[in-house]
């Protein structure tokens, strides 16, 4: 399978839809994102609104569930690949970081070679060809003594440290579309900013764009062009990163804000968001968030809300946007 490269949108997921199997339970509802070559997107919310299996059913690493709606990357139809296809883009064209690197990687084999594997499946290199050019990979993740690091596992390096090689890992093949899945969860502050600061270096470098899975706002706030609000399976808000912060549309957006800390006052108290997500067996009827919106009313549960447009390239799932008609 050739592909050439591409000019325009690299990622178009139309009306996905993920349920499992077990239970029948919809743990994704008709969501739908765009990212565009070059670009750094995020897809943000709490814990359990459903971003990480969003970003394995793109990857086509779904278990145990039914996925349905469209999937398209460089203007090929993915979502019926079957899993030979499938597996012949994970690393080459697209490729995932997940956020606990120390599981992630083989504890059996050393680093490098695991990184020059993805080079011999994906490419023509020869063994000592992927192996200079690991050494490469592993220069450019900003990893001292590569060659050492070459010989080196998981377990005799830090958490920071794996997250780098899963980097290099992840950029081997130059994929047009990165999925970093809380890529820096598991790791100090400090690393944190210098993982994210590296990833958008190589994004620069390599041309890939990239998707953010993150309930770190700072994150999607300082790194991202565009945002994606995720509540209860549903986009409930998306626009262009600064003005979804600046003056968000949806109750469920205001509230997540609200959670930031303001670093210029001191004695400041968190936000606080009342109640829970729902149980996605029993959502409530109309509004996902109705029953925690301070400005719900009645007629918000009485029919499902439907994403609307309030201006060229600004949506939001709510009858009442806050200033606004939707």
């Amino acid at each position: 399978m050739t592909y050439k490269e591409h000019s325009g949108t690299v990622l178009t997921v139309s009306d996905l839809t993920v349920k499992n199997l077990k239970n029948n339970v919809k743990i994704v509802d008709r969501l739908s994102l765009q990212v565009e070559k070059k670009e750094v997107v995020s897809l943000l919310g709490e814990s359990g609104s459903g971003k990480s299996i969003t970003s394995l059913a793109i990857m086509g690493l779904t278990h145990n569930m039914s996925v349905e709606g469209s999937i398209v990357l460089e203007n090929k139809e993915i979502s019926s690949f079957t899993d030979k296809s499938m597996s012949a883009i994970r690393g080459s064209r697209m490729a995932m970081i997940f956020q606990n690197p120390m599981s992630s990687l083989n504890p059996v084999k050393p680093v490098g070679k695991q990184i020059s594997e993805v080079l011999l499946r994906h490419t023509n290199m020869s063994s000592s060809e992927a192996y200079e050019y690991t050494l490469t990979l592993l220069e450019d993740v900003k990893l001292n003594n590569p060659r050492q690091c070459y010989q080196a596992y998981a377990h005799e390096l830090s958490g920071g440290m794996c997250q780098r090689v899963m980097i290099a890992m992840a950029i081997a093949c130059k994929p047009a579309l990165l999925i970093a899945d809380e890529p820096t969860t598991a790791l100090d502050m400090t690393v944190q900013q210098q993982i994210m600061t590296m990833l958008m270096s190589l994004s620069t470098k390599y041309g890939m764009s990239i998707l953010f899975i993150t309930h770190d706002l700072h994150v999607a706030q300082r790194y991202s062009h565009r945002t994606y609000i995720m509540y209860a399976g549903q986009i409930v808000e998306e626009g262009p990163t600064s003005t979804v912060f600046n003056h968000p549309a949806h109750p469920y957006t205001t509230a997540l804000l609200s959670c930031i800390p303001d670093n210029k006052l001191s004695h400041t108290r968190f936000g606080t968001i009342a109640g829970q997500i729902p149980d996605l067996r029993e959502l409530p009827p109309g509004c996902n968030f109705s029953p925690r919106c301070p400005i719900a009313q009645a007629k918000c549960s009485m029919h499902a809300i439907p994403l609307s447009e309030l201006e060229r390239g600004r949506w939001v799932r709510c009858i009442y946007p806050l200033g606004g008609q939707a």
